[in-house]
This record gives structure tokens, C-alpha cells and sequence, in this order.
């Protein structure tokens, strides 16, 4: 077991993509955005070989985290895996506790992330992880051929009080939405190529409030949304008097065979406060219904006040990804991310999409 080298990518990669769909096979450049070009500068891999043989890898990805009020270096942990002809050997455990140490020598407070269902016990039980709640995917149909969609499955299963929430939002939705974006007469939304010193601005102002998120500075927003290779994504600013209010990303794709189209909103940067989060929820959802989408969700934590929001308007929890932590330095108090409704974590969040 020794630290990541310089040409240990190939190998990752060619593991990594055993396992992949096509459509989500890691390619060079990908892996080079995702590690060497973090905005951290920080790279934080440990590996297992024996001779040309990877046998184990374990992956942090470094980024800015902030807890209650003060911000930290943390980390999402991802790409964990050991080669089929090496399991059992202790080899996840011992990778591991290698690379938490390394990240906190570099400083990394706080890890996260999202582990699969047969992972999670592992997690838990040998590396002090801790559940902090479920990341629900939460939709909602915006026509009749979508509701038909979303509806007929939950009809079979005599899921009653799914279906008239379904109903309910899909009924009165839109109403409440234009009400909503009424309320803030002279409001702009115009595309972003490029985030500069005004998410800047914006993130210094979000950083008073108590929450447990990813710093989103505009160095951060532009390697994950910007720079990306291949995404899919379009960036929203929302303004109202010379003020930046927030942010939204969002992404499309195809769903049914092509049959519907399903929008998805990534990001929400702005204030977490009810009529704030409100208001950029209801953005999202009119940028999304004008770029011809069908269905529309979020990802957001269970026990939230963005999950509970999201959840009044007629959005059904249609799957999950378990939410866990870990202190991985003194600095950050364990009893600071055990508690649900901190969190305001979303889909960009991830190293799902």
C-alpha cells in the first residue's frame, strides 16, 4: 500500500470503467479535472498493488466545507473499490485509514459522502462514519403525459397518498410558482458562462448562515459547472435591483426512450432562509418548464428545510443515496453534522451527475 504515483491514473481508470455504464466511463481528462485540477490543489489517493496488479484504491476529493459558521477544508469520499481477487484481505479498511490520515496532515477537517447499500455497514461499523440522514430524489410531473407516468405505478401499488400528492402538486404547482415570481416584480434571469466576483459576493454573504455545505465561491462553481468535461449544464443568475438573489444548475436529458423529458436542478446557491429558498426553488422549476421538461426534481436531505419546502409544492420521493460523515480532525465537533435539517446538500454535491 503506498500513496498515489504519477501514472497510477491508467490503471484507476481501466478499473473504474469495468464497472461503469458506457455512459459514464471515466476518460484522462475527466480523471485530471476531478483530481489534478481541483481547486484545493490537493490530492489525496492511496492505492494497493502487487506487481501490475491494482489491487485496491481509496479516493478523497478535497474541497471547501463549511460547518455552522467557519469554514474547513473537507472532502468527499469516492472511487473506493478493490480488485475481485483481493477481497476480504482487509485491504478497504487499512487503504482507508491511510488516506484519512493523509488528509488530515493536509488539513481536511470533515469527509462526506454517499455509499452504496452493501458499503454502508462497512463504513460505519470499521471506519467511524456516522448516517447523517437519506439524500431523497424528490419529482413532480409538469403535463398530463408525465403525470400519467409518475401516477399509473403508484396506482398499482394502492400508494393512495403518494398519488393525490402527485395529483395535488402537478394540480396546483404552477399556480403557486407564478404567484411566487409575481411577489418579486423586476427580478432578471440571464445565463451564466462564467461565474465571477459577484458569486463571490453572494458566497460571503451566505457564509453568516448556520448551515453544513460546500463553499461555493466562484473558483469552486466554475471547475464543477464550468469546466467539467462533458456537462450537460446550463447556469442561471437571478437578480433583482443591481442584487444578486442566487443561483441555479440545471440540467436535461431524455427519459421514457425519449418518450419525456426530465429536467433535474443541480445547485441552488442563495439564502436558505423560507421565502429566499422558496422563490429560487420556484425559479428553477420556471427555467426548467422553459426549457420544454416534463418532470423536474431535486435531490435534497431528509429533515431539511430545503427537503420540507421542496416537499409542500407536490414533489413525491421517487429514490434515495444514503447521507454520511465523518471528523476527521478535532476542529469539527461530531454533535455539528449529526443534525439533519443543517444540511443543504444537493445533487452537484455528488459524484453521481
Amino acid at each position: 500500500m503506498r500513496e498515489y504515483r504519477e501514472g497510477d491514473e491508467a490503471r484507476i481508470i481501466e478499473y473504474l470503467n469495468r464497472t461503469l455504464a458506457p455512459e459514464k466511463k471515466r476518460s484522462l481528462r475527466y480523471w485530471q479535472w476531478e483530481y489534478k485540477h481541483n481547486p484545493t490543489g490537493i490530492t489525496t489517493i492511496w492505492v494497493a498493488v502487487d506487481g501490475a496488479i491494482l489491487a485496491g484504491h481509496y479516493a478523497l476529493m478535497p474541497l471547501k466545507f463549511k460547518v455552522g459558521h467557519t469554514t474547513y477544508l473537507g472532502a468527499q469520499s469516492i472511487d473506493t473499490f478493490t480488485h475481485d481477487d483481493y477481497r476480504r484481505l482487509g485491504i478497504f479498511v487499512a487503504l482507508a485509514n491511510k488516506v484519512y490520515a493523509l488528509a488530515s496532515d493536509h488539513g481536511v477537517a470533515i469527509l462526506y459522502g454517499f455509499p452504496s447499500t452493501a458499503a454502508y455497514q462497512g463504513f460505519v461499523e470499521k471506519l467511524g462514519w456516522i448516517k447523517v440522514t437519506s439524500l431523497d430524489k424528490l419529482t413532480k410531473p409538469v403535463d398530463v403525459k408525465s403525470l400519467v407516468f409518475l401516477a399509473a405505478p403508484l396506482l398499482r401499488r394502492l400508494q393512495f397518498k403518494a398519488l393525490f400528492d402527485v395529483i395535488k402538486g402537478f394540480a396546483i404547482g404552477d399556480f403557486r410558482r407564478r404567484k411566487l415570481l409575481r411577489g418579486f416584480t423586476g427580478a432578471t434571469l440571464r445565463s451564466v458562462s462564467k461565474f465571477n466576483g459577484a458569486a463571490d459576493e453572494l458566497w460571503r454573504n451566505l457564509a453568516a448562515e448556520k448551515t453544513v455545505r460546500v463553499v461555493k465561491d466562484s473558483k469552486y462553481l466554475n471547475w464543477r459547472y464550468i469546466q467539467k468535461p462533458g456537462n450537460r449544464y446550463a447556469a442561471f443568475q437571478i437578480s433583482l435591483a443591481q442584487s444578486v438573489l442566487g443561483y441555479v444548475v440545471v440540467e436535461t436529458r431524455p427519459d421514457r426512450g425519449r418518450y419525456l423529458k426530465k429536467g433535474l436542478v443541480l445547485d441552488i446557491i442563495g439564502k436558505t432562509d423560507r421565502p429566499h429558498l422558496t422563490y429560487l426553488i420556484s425559479a428553477s422549476e420556471h427555467i426548467l418548464r422553459k426549457l420544454g421538461c416534463d418532470t423536474i426534481a431535486f435531490w435534497a436531505p431528509r429533515g431539511s428545510r430545503a427537503h420540507d419546502i421542496i416537499s409542500s409544492e407536490g414533489y413525491v420521493s421517487r429514490g434515495e443515496l444514503i447521507l454520511i460523515a465523518r471528523q476527521n480532525r478535532h476542529e469539527v465537533r461530531e454533535p455539528a453534522i449529526r443534525r439533519p435539517k443543517d444540511w443543504f446538500i444537493m445533487s452537484g454535491d455528488t459524484d453521481v451527475v
